[in-house]
């Protein structure tokens, strides 16, 4: 697996590429499993799950690298597929 340096470098510069990310984007979360090694979960629809992800995510805005903030999902999606109400999204703090 990638180390922790690493994947942060490699995920400042996929934010500032894509502008935003979250977790539940499924080419990103691909991604960075790809470019990372990082452990996954497969699951039947949407985006794997990488707990590593969430973990360096979550780290990088507390350290003020990166900016959260929540994004209320359609019905739709959240209704009966499992999927939650709201996400955190994430940008490169400038």
């Amino acid at each position: 697996m990638m180390p922790a340096t690493e994947r942060r470098a490699w995920l400042r510069t996929e934010v500032e590429r894509r502008k935003q990310v979250n977790v539940l984007d499924a080419a990103f979360v691909d991604d960075y499993v790809k470019a990372t090694g990082a452990r996954f979960q497969v699951t039947p629809y949407g985006a794997n799950r990488c707990p590593m992800l969430s973990r360096d995510l979550s780290s990088m805005h507390a350290e003020r690298l990166l900016i959260r903030y929540t994004v209320t999902l359609p019905y739709d999606l959240c209704g009966s597929m499992g999927f939650p109400k709201w996400i955190w999204m994430y940008e490169v703090r400038q």
